[in-house]
């Protein structure tokens, strides 16, 4: 399976190096490695762009985003209690593009309005985890489910 992983990472930056600080660094491979273990093919900007912000002009990021959208299967969103606009964005083209989305939070963090509103109109699927083992089970049965 394809799968565009839309996670935030310019409020996880050290602003003097554009590098994406360690603990998220760390947090987003876990995510990856759990995935590619399963056998599934990922695209992940900030992976992609050598964990630092790119000194590409955005309009680059952002095309290239759309398209590894277009090309896969499913959308995996990591949505914590701090909204991102290119997240919300992601979430929205891909839901327009018909794909398969599905969001991710830890249990703990409320989740946005906007997102309450997707997910309760049955437009996206939703797991919550409190560890990262649990996020691996529940996105196995997300990802794995037949799509309504």
């Amino acid at each position: 399976m394809k799968i565009f992983l839309s996670t935030s990472f310019s409020g996880k930056v050290n602003q003097a190096t554009g590098e994406v600080e360690p603990e998220h660094r760390t947090f987003i491979t876990k995510i990856l490695e759990g995935l590619r273990e399963e056998g599934d093919e990922i695209f992940c900007a900030v992976e992609h762009e050598g964990w630092k912000v790119s000194d590409a002009p955005p309009e680059i990021g952002v095309q290239k985003d759309l398209h590894e959208i277009d090309n896969a299967d499913v959308l995996l969103a990591l949505v914590p209690e701090q909204l991102s606009a290119g997240v919300q964005f992601e979430i929205g083209y891909a839901v327009g593009k018909g794909k398969r989305v599905v969001l991710a939070r830890r249990a703990s963090d409320p989740l946005a309005y906007f997102n309450q509103g997707v997910v309760s109109s049955g437009l996206v699927a939703l797991v919550a985890y409190d560890h990262i083992d649990e996020l691996f089970t529940q996105l196995s049965l997300a990802l794995n489910s037949p799509q309504d």
